[in-house]
């Protein structure tokens, strides 16, 4: 138990299995860009976290500059409680980690109700070829301290 990612519906998405995994459909041939929203929330009643960070990993890497050295393809995240803007998704860099503003819970309250609104994006750039890619994920990475410590 800890902190862990749900979607929009706010049902658990999967944590190493492929049980519930986020899926995303693209137009390769046009292009495409898939923006999802995302909660993170507390299921541990007896812990609360601080310094938290959301990573997008693609093992086979991403560059979202578009020519001879670049692939196009880019995942992107940023915390917000509304969708961002266009301008706001150029801030951010392919693969930049996110980090979450604030703690979840207190060293006195836990807090396993508040969900945390986070934007992903991933852009396929057009000329695409069709595939299947599993290759991202999300990683979470904060401290947990246990309340009443």
């Amino acid at each position: 138990m800890g902190l862990a990612i749900y979607d929009k519906t706010k049902a658990l998405v999967t944590q190493g299995t492929l049980v519930n995994p986020l899926r995303t459909y693209h137009d390769g041939k046009d292009g495409s860009t898939y923006v999802q929203l995302l909660y993170v929330r507390n299921n541990d009643p007896i812990a609360f976290f601080t310094d938290i960070e959301v990573i997008p990993i693609d093992k086979a890497g991403y560059d979202d500059t578009i020519g001879e050295y670049g692939t196009g393809f880019s995942v992107k995240l940023i915390q917000s409680p509304t969708e961002p803007l266009p301008h706001e998704w150029e801030q951010v860099g392919a693969g930049d980690t996110l980090s979450i503003v604030g703690a979840v819970g207190t060293s006195t309250v836990p807090d396993t109700s508040t969900y945390i609104a986070i934007w992903l994006r991933i852009h396929v750039p057009g000329n695409t070829e069709s595939q299947v890619k599993a290759d991202i994920c999300l990683r979470l990475r904060y401290l947990r301290d246990r309340v009443g410590s």
